[in-house]
């Protein structure tokens, strides 16, 4: 398995033919060595929401979780109608200190477990994208709609799952995850993919796929899409770089496990550093690309992602906030912390799509990991 966190180098004969890759393709056979590359248009948890995943309903909206937030922070009927009267203003500087510890008010985004367990819905065992991370049938309780792959481990989703902001059918797309995705990327590097060493576009044994970050931003057109055919520069940092064995089966890249790192947004989720990754990738007849990319990341990471923003994500997204803590924790299914035994990460499943790209890059090496 190749990864740029390593230090050894290791020249790929084809990979970076002349430190440009071409792009797209138009036939089923591909010439020996070839490269494809994309720029990812998408990115970000993969749904795939059915009204079975909540038998007992969706998560309350804003107006119905503060009613009870309000009660539980012994406010009287009279006040919460006083506060209602011009909701949700006067739930900015309410909400945020509604923690106690040692009988005084905290901040509860900080210190979550300040305030009991709201025991917020979560989905149920049913069809949900992502991999059988762990080998074993009994952990997982998904089925991937796409390939068919029973024991999926996705708890991540199993923990968001009834909040409506979160959930979507493709190919319709969550509105959060949307908003966090589309809002940096006019001024922040693009993500590249490529799959390199083709010999043939259905079936193949030994291909190399690359995950980057580029130095440069996307384009976009009047529709507000990313241009295709565009030319992307790799940032040449280590930590924007993940490369891995891959094979093509039946027209469907699927790579070995490997740990992949990338950095993300600081008010959305910081990074994705995924244990045991796992990427399927399909490449399309139009020259688009389309993936799930599967693995455990800190689940910490995720709830920072909601808390940062605190009681604007509560009131915005109707989400309540100490109530995802809780259930990440709980359902967090990997990594045990060796001295608490309690699991430090959670199985997730990103979903991504591509056009086609060029990419050049100043050094034609990648790192090597044994």
């Amino acid at each position: 398995m190749l990864n740029s966190k390593n230090t050894k180098s290791l020249s790929l004969v084809g990979l970076f033919a002349a430190g440009i890759l071409t792009a797209g393709f138009t036939t089923p056979m591909a010439m020996a060595g070839e490269t494809k590359s994309f720029v990812l248009s998408w990115f970000h948890i993969a749904t795939y929401s059915q009204d079975i995943d909540c038998p007992d309903g969706l998560n309350p909206k804003a107006d119905e979780m503060f009613q009870r937030i309000l009660k539980e922070m012994g406010k009287t009927d009279s006040e919460i109608e006083e506060i209602y009267k011009d909701f949700p203003y006067p739930i900015y500087e309410i909400a945020t200190d509604r923690g106690i510890i040692d009988g005084k008010p905290v901040n509860v985004y900080i210190t979550p477990t300040s305030t009991p367990d709201p025991q917020i819905k979560t989905a149920v065992a049913g069809q949900a994208y992502g991999f059988n991370l762990d080998g074993r049938e009994e952990t997982g309780g998904y089925m991937d709609p796409e390939t068919g792959e029973t024991g999926v481990d996705n708890n991540a989703y199993r923990a968001l799952g009834c909040f409506e902001t979160q959930r979507a059918m493709p190919p319709q797309r969550p509105t959060y995850p949307y908003i966090q995705w589309d809002m940096t990327r006019d001024f922040t590097g693009a993500w590249l993919v490529e799959v390199s060493g083709i010999d043939d576009m259905q079936n193949d044994d030994d291909v190399t796929v690359g995950i980057f970050r580029a130095l440069n931003p996307i384009t976009r057109d009047v529709a507000g899409e990313v241009v295709k055919d565009m030319t992307f520069k790799v940032n040449p940092a280590p930590l924007s770089q993940n490369v891995t064995k891959a094979k093509i089966v039946n027209g469907v890249v699927l790579t070995d496990q490997f740990e992949f790192y990338m950095t993300g947004d600081p008010l959305a989720i910081a990074d994705y550093d995924l244990t045991r990754a796992r990427l399927r990738l399909s490449l399309n007849e139009d020259g688009t690309m389309d993936g799930i990319l599967g693995g455990y990341q800190s689940w910490r990471t995720i709830y920072s992602g909601f808390a940062l923003p605190g009681v604007t994500n509560e009131i915005n997204l109707s989400v309540d906030v100490p109530g995802i803590f809780y259930a990440l924790r709980r359902l967090a299914d990997g990594d045990p912390d060796p001295e608490t035994g309690e699991n430090t990460t959670i199985s997730s499943a990103y979903t991504m799509t591509g056009v086609p790209a060029f990419i050049i890059r100043d050094n034609p090496e990648v790192a090597q990991v044994d």
